[in-house]
C-alpha cells in the first residue's frame, strides 16, 4: 500500500460474504464483482466483465489491485482482456496466463482457456486482437471514453 499507493481493490470471488473492506484494508476502495468462471465467461459473465472495466475506466481508481480466489480463472480472463485491449501479442497472452502454474492452483493450466477466449474474440470485427477486444467491450456496455481512459492509464 505504501509503495504502490493502491486506491482500489476489485474482488472477483463469487463465494464470499461481502464486507466493508477487502484484504488491503479499510483505506482502499473495495469493489466486489462476484464472477463465476465458465468456459464462455466472456459471454455468460459479460455484466461482471463490463463492471470490472467500468472500474478501470475511471482514472480516479488507480492504482487498482484485482483478484479472485487463486488468480487464474476469473482474474485470468480479466487480465487476458485487459492485456489484449492494450495490444499484447498472442504469444505473450499465453505466456502471461501460463505464469499461473507457478503458484498453488490445484492443477496445471495449459492455455486452453486463452485459446478459447481468442476464438470468442474472433466473433468481433477488427484486424488485431486489440481491435476485436475493443469491439467486444463496446458490445457489453463499456464506453469509448472508459476504454480510452484504460488505455491512456495503462500504456
Amino acid at each position: 500500500l505504501e509503495e504502490m499507493g493502491v486506491k482500489t481493490e476489485i474482488d472477483l470471488r463469487n463465494e464470499i460474504t461481502p464486507t466493508e473492506y477487502g484484504v488491503l484494508g479499510e483505506s482502499v476502495k473495495y469493489v466486489v464483482i462476484p464472477m463465476a468462471f465458465r468456459d464462455d465467461s466472456m459471454f455468460e459473465e459479460s455484466e461482471q466483465i463490463r463492471d470490472f472495466f467500468k472500474v478501470l475506466g475511471d482514472k480516479n481508481n488507480y492504482p487498482v489491485f484485482f483478484h479472485c480466489a487463486i488468480g487464474t480463472d476469473r482474474t485470468g480472463v480479466c487480465a487476458f482482456l485487459l492485456n489484449a485491449l492494450l495490444g499484447v501479442s498472442q504469444e505473450d497472452l499465453f505466456r502471461d496466463y501460463l505464469f499461473s502454474n507457478m503458484g498453488y492452483i490445484g492443477g496445471e493450466r495449459d492455455g486452453h482457456n486463452i485459446a478459447h477466449d481468442l476464438e470468442l474474440l474472433d466473433r468481433f470485427d477488427g484486424d488485431t486482437i486489440a481491435e476485436r477486444t475493443h469491439n467486444y467491450l463496446l458490445s457489453i456496455g463499456v464506453t469509448e471514453g472508459e476504454i480510452k481512459t484504460i488505455i491512456s492509464v495503462m500504456k
